[in-house]
C-alpha cells in the first residue's frame, strides 16, 4: 500500500482513466522496446506521489488534496504525464542505466504538472498581468534561478508556490544529469523562452477576433510545450556521453519533429474543446479556420461552426504531425543511439490520445475510421507555408 495514501486518497480520483487509456496503456507497452515500461510508469508516479507529499508539509504551499478539492491538479495530470513521458524517453535515453531514466520522468513529469495546474490557477483567479507575473516567476525556476515565494499567505500565493516547488523538482534533475555548457542545454533555455512567450501570446485569444489561421500557425501556437518536454532527455543523454556532430544534429531534428507534433496535438485538443471555448468568449484553431473557409453562421449574435470545420481541423493538425516525421526520418540517417521508429510509435500513441475527447464523443463510425487514419488533404496543404 502506497505509504502517502492518507494525505489523498488517490484511489478514489478515478477522473479520465477509463478503459480508453488502458486499451491505449496495453497497446503501447507490446512493441519491441518498450518492455518493462509499465514497471517504469508505476515506479514514477510512486516516486512522483512521494514529492507531492513533500511539497504538501511545505507550510508556504497549498496541499495537493486542497488543490484537488479546487480541480487545479488531478490524478490523471501526472498520470497522462507519466505515460507519455515513457513512451517519449525510452527511445531516446535507451542506452542510461534505470536510475537516470527514472530520474529523467520524474522531472518531466514535474515539468508538466507545474505547467498544467499554474495553467489552471491562471484560469480560476488571475488577470492577465498577474498570470503574465506568475508564468516569468514560473519560468525563473525551470532555469535555475531562485524560487521567489509569495509570501502572502493567501490560497492563490500558496497555490502558486506548490506549482514553483514542482519546477524546481525539474531543474534538480537537470542539475544533476544535464552539461549546463551542453548545446542540448542551451538549446532547453531558449525554447523555454520561446514556450514562455507563446504561453503569453495566447492569452489575447479571447480578443482576437482579427487573428487569422495563418498568423495562429506562425506565432500563436508556439506554446506547444513539445520543445522543452523533450529537450529533458536531450540534456540528460548529453550529460551521460559525448555525442558525435552528427548525433546532435539527430537530436535538434527529433526536436523540430515533437515541436510540430505537439502543436498538431494543440489542434487535435481544440477540435474536443470548441463549443466550450466559444462559450467562453474564445476563439481556437478551429474557429479560425472556419473562418477562412466561411464555414460559421451567427445564431442570436453568437458564432457558430459548421462541424466539417472540424474535420478539416483534424486534417490540419495531421499536416502538422506528417510534416514532424519528415524531420524524424532525416533524424534517422544521422543517429546510431536513437530508436526513431520507437519515437515514431510512440507519436501516433500520443495523436490518439490527444483525439480521445473528441472521438469518444462521435456517433457516426465512418467518421471514427476516418479520423485515425492520418492524412493531409489538398484542402490544408495550402497552410504549408505557415509552418
Amino acid at each position: 500500500m502506497n505509504p502517502y495514501q492518507n494525505f489523498w486518497d488517490l484511489s478514489q480520483d478515478r477522473e479520465g482513466l477509463g478503459e480508453v487509456y488502458k486499451l491505449l496503456g496495453k497497446l503501447s507497452w507490446k512493441r519491441k522496446g518498450f518492455e518493462g515500461a509499465y514497471g517504469l510508469a508505476r515506479a514514477t508516479v510512486s516516486r512522483f506521489e512521494e514529492i507531492l507529499y513533500e511539497i504538501s508539509e511545505d507550510p508556504r504551499c497549498m496541499s495537493v488534496y486542497e488543490l484537488n478539492k479546487k480541480r487545479l491538479l488531478k490524478r490523471k495530470h501526472y498520470v497522462y504525464a507519466t505515460y507519455l513521458a515513457v513512451l517519449s524517453s525510452l527511445p531516446i535515453l535507451r542506452t542510461v542505466p534505470r536510475e537516470v531514466l527514472l530520474d529523467t520522468l520524474v522531472g518531466k513529469v514535474a515539468m508538466i504538472t507545474s505547467i498544467k495546474t499554474l495553467d489552471n490557477i491562471n484560469d480560476l483567479w488571475h488577470t492577465e498581468e498577474e498570470a503574465k507575473a506568475s508564468l516569468n516567476r514560473q519560468l525563473g525556476v525551470f532555469l535555475g534561478r531562485e524560487i521567489e515565494f509569495r509570501e502572502d499567505g493567501t490560497e492563490v500565493g500558496m497555490a502558486e508556490n506548490f506549482t514553483y516547488r514542482l519546477a524546481k523538482i525539474t531543474q534538480d534533475v537537470l542539475k544533476r544529469r544535464a552539461n549546463p555548457k551542453g548545446r542540448m542545454f542551451q538549446k532547453y533555455i531558449q525554447d523555454f523562452e520561446k514556450y514562455i512567450k507563446g504561453q503569453t501570446d495566447s492569452m489575447l485569444q479571447k480578443k482576437a477576433e482579427s487573428l487569422d489561421i495563418r498568423k495562429f500557425l506562425k506565432e500563436v501556437n508556439e506554446k506547444g510545450v513539445g520543445n522543452v518536454w523533450i529537450d529533458i532527455d536531450f540534456c540528460v543523454l548529453e550529460g551521460h556521453m559525448d555525442l558525435s556532430e552528427d548525433e546532435l544534429k539527430s537530436l535538434e531534428l527529433i526536436g523540430k519533429c515533437i515541436d510540430l507534433v505537439f502543436k498538431g496535438c494543440n489542434i487535435y485538443d481544440d477540435v474536443a474543446d470548441l463549443e466550450e471555448d466559444l462559450k467562453s468568449g474564445i476563439y481556437n484553431s478551429v474557429v479560425y479556420l472556419a473562418l477562412d473557409k466561411g464555414w460559421y453562421y451567427l445564431e442570436n449574435g453568437c458564432l457558430n461552426v459548421l462541424n466539417k470545420a472540424k474535420i478539416e481541423a483534424v486534417r490540419l493538425g495531421d499536416l502538422l504531425f506528417l510534416k514532424g516525421l519528415e524531420h524524424l526520418h532525416e533524424a534517422s540517417k544521422l543517429t546510431k543511439l536513437i530508436d526513431t521508429k520507437g519515437i515514431a510509435y510512440g507519436l501516433k500513441i500520443l495523436r490518439i490520445f490527444s483525439m480521445r475527447k473528441w472521438l469518444t464523443r462521435v456517433k457516426n463510425p465512418l467518421t471514427i475510421a476516418s479520423a485515425l487514419m492520418v492524412k493531409a488533404t489538398p484542402s490544408v496543404m495550402l497552410y504549408s507555408e505557415c509552418i
